[in-house]
């Protein structure tokens, strides 16, 4: 989203809890790249600086165009990137940071996290190895500590694990090959699709979407399952404990 303002010049820059003489030197700097680790994003800017963002639950990033934001989005804006064209507004930003290149290398929660799914890079074997390392842990839990492997939220560990036909309280160190294999190739294509998609997404295939239905088990307790018929279940587990839901047949 925020990549179609790379290369334009901006002509103003607001970021709240930023040194305002630090962000006055953004005007007349452009983005060059935008890059996600885990659920964080960096904004990389023509003058080595570099912002950084975390949504957690709260936070939103939005693009506008000519005609600009709406006075809800300016009421609630923490970051404020503007170029004669666009817009980028981060509203209601939980964490904000405008950094140099030397502060983002000695960045101690940015180093701390694992390989990013989303990276065209990932290997599964090398952040599997990762996950093994605490091989008693459930698969649920472990992958969402982002120091492990980053990028992964509670909603598509669900959704993966279901696909994948695993129990999330299966601890990891049980896994087979091919368990672990399935358990890839449900995630790593729900993660892209998802970050690609433009617009609100979906889980389903097509026949079941177009039915209004938007996930195969998640906020759907009680409601029978879409293969098998039995009724879909809640519990919570990991640390912290997180609202899981599951298959009880398909994911014994």
């Amino acid at each position: 989203m925020i990549s179609r303002l790379v290369g334009t010049p901006l002509v103003r820059v607001e970021i709240t809890r930023a040194d305002p003489a630090r962000a006055s030197t953004l005007v007349g700097a452009s983005i060059t790249r935008v890059q996600p680790r885990g659920k964080h994003l960096l904004v990389f800017f023509s003058n080595n600086l570099v912002l950084h963002t975390h949504a957690l639950m709260s936070g939103k990033w939005y693009v506008t165009g000519p005609a600009g934001p709406t006075p809800e989005m300016l009421a609630e804006a923490d970051v404020r990137l503007i170029t004669a064209q666009r817009e980028a507004l981060f509203t209601n930003g939980p964490v904000i940071e405008l950094l140099t290149a030397q502060e983002l290398a000695a960045h101690a929660r940015l180093n701390s996290l694992g390989p990013d799914v989303l990276d065209p890079l990932f290997d599964r074997d090398v952040a599997f190895a990762r996950l093994r390392r605490v091989g008693a842990r459930e698969v649920g839990d472990a992958l969402l500590d982002q120091t492990l492997i980053c990028g992964v939220g509670n909603k598509f560990k669900i959704e993966a694990l279901f696909v994948a036909r695993l129990d999330p309280r299966k601890p990891v160190g049980l896994l087979s090959t091919s368990e672990t294999r399935r358990m890839w190739d449900a995630l790593l294509p729900m993660m892209r699709s998802i970050a690609s998609a433009s617009s609100g997404f979906t889980t389903l295939p097509r026949d079941l979407a177009l039915q209004g239905e938007r996930h195969w088990v998640y906020a759907r307790t009680g409601k029978p399952c879409f293969v098998c018929g039995a009724r879909v279940i809640t519990y919570r587990h990991g640390r912290p404990p997180r609202i899981t839901f599951a298959c009880p047949e398909c994911q014994k």
